[in-house]
């Protein structure tokens, strides 16, 4: 394509040839999503190994509103492809030998009459063909009032939720504009995290409002406790820590820029928008930049590798992996059994639909055992993942050490 015809492709920017930047305007979104192609994975050579999980795009767009988030701007109201085209693709790599899928849409359930038909679909499937199959997918915590919904995930095989939490403080979720307290997030992740594991997506610090100022006062010290305590009350598995990113485009971009916060880009440039730096000015909220630059990922590296004497002593979790593995298995089990033959017990007598004698001795006894085992794969999983992601968050502490961005904070 020459250069002149790059006008007339609306939603693109380039250099013309006096080097002028050039943009083209916004496109719409695109509506029906059933008309893009499948995407190929097969087409990326050289591989080192195989992809660990397949990517599926079906939906685009948001229909909430988050003050950070740009999904709803680029791409409006939520739309998806069908259940058939996002069923091809999943069988596709299912016969090529894949069993793990993530649905890359931002929220799985953003329509939950079309995602309970998409996994009954799969679990058909699962069915038919006697496939092992996986999948983890993003949602809300909403999901959790949907018991049709809820049912319909197990079914397909849904392992994982990744859920963005955002913040366990009540005043910053309503700056986020998230819609939702703290107390009905406990409630729901509780609810979940009876079928799914859940990784908790987290916004550390988020920029208050110099209107409102309802977090001003809120000391870091504070935060730190109040994510602690918020995680274990979630039965949350694993979590991901960053700083506020202001988007381009969204608006917390927008409203640090009119309180004028924004970091120049001479100083923060485009690469540092990852959320492993900060990129606006916290000290109107009272925060030390250096202290909330760096908390985040302290937090992780403390939630994956311990404290001090725990990494010295206890590297690589290998204390752990052995208890586990020896006396730490039958105990736990007694435990973990003990406590779901006792519940199981109580929610069927209380259930008003049969008492515990007239129940299959199967359900009353085997039920509480799944449960169990369930419960034992959990702590091996969580293990296993807290082992592999503390080497990810030291890496992560180690870069932004060695990136010299401390200089560039202290000239604030």
């Amino acid at each position: 394509m020459n250069r002149p015809k790059l006008t007339a492709v609306s939603g693109i920017s380039f250099l013309d040839e006096n080097g002028v930047y050039v943009s083209t305007g916004r496109r719409q979104p695109i509506c029906n999503l059933n008309d893009l192609a499948d995407a190929d994975l097969t087409l990326v050579k050289f591989l080192k190994k195989r992809w660990s999980a397949i990517p599926i795009n079906r939906g685009r767009g948001c229909n909430f509103n988050c003050e950070f988030c740009v999904v709803n701007k680029q791409y409006g109201k939520y739309k998806s492809a069908s259940v058939e085209t996002a069923m091809r693709q999943l069988i596709k790599y299912s016969d090529l030998g894949y069993n793990c899928f993530f649905f890359t849409d931002d929220n799985f359930a953003q329509n939950p009459d079309e995602a309970i038909k998409l996994c009954n679909a799969i679990g058909d499937y699962k069915i038919k063909f006697k496939k092992k199959i996986e999948l983890i997918v993003q949602v809300r915590t909403e999901a959790a009032d949907n018991s049709a919904l809820i049912e319909a995930m197990h079914r397909a095989g849904v392992t994982t939720l990744a859920i963005g939490y955002e913040s366990p403080l009540d005043e910053e979720l309503r700056a986020m504009h998230k819609g939702v307290t703290v107390e009905k997030l406990v409630a729901r992740s509780r609810i979940l995290s009876d079928l799914f594991y859940l990784h908790g997506m987290f916004i550390f610090g988020y920029p208050s409002n110099i209107r409102s100022r309802t977090s001003t006062g809120i000391t870091i010290s504070q935060r730190v406790d109040a994510f602690k305590t918020f995680i274990k009350k979630a039965r949350i598995d694993t979590i991901q820590l960053l700083n506020a990113v202001p988007l381009p485009g969204s608006e917390l971009r927008a409203r640090l820029a009119r309180e004028g916060r924004l970091l120049p880009l001479s100083m923060v440039g485009w690469d540092k928008y990852d959320g492993l730096f900060l990129c606006y000015n916290p000290r109107p909220d009272g925060l030390d930049p250096d202290e909330l630059q760096n908390m985040p990922k302290l937090l992780m590296k403390k939630k994956y590798l311990g404290g001090f004497l725990s990494r010295k002593l206890n590297y690589g979790n290998w204390l752990n992996w052995v208890y586990l593995a020896t006396i730490g298995f039958p105990i736990q089990f007694v435990v973990f059994y003990s406590r779901r033959f006792t519940r199981n017990f109580i929610e069927r007598r209380t259930s008003g639909n049969a008492t515990p004698r007239t129940q299959p001795i199967h359900d009353l006894f085997a039920v509480p055992l799944i449960n169990a085992w369930g419960d034992i794969k959990r702590k091996w999983r969580n293990l296993f993942v807290k082992t592999y992601a503390g080497v990810i968050a030291k890496r992560w502490l180690k870069e932004y050490q060695d990136s010299q961005y401390i200089q560039t904070l202290r000239q604030l």
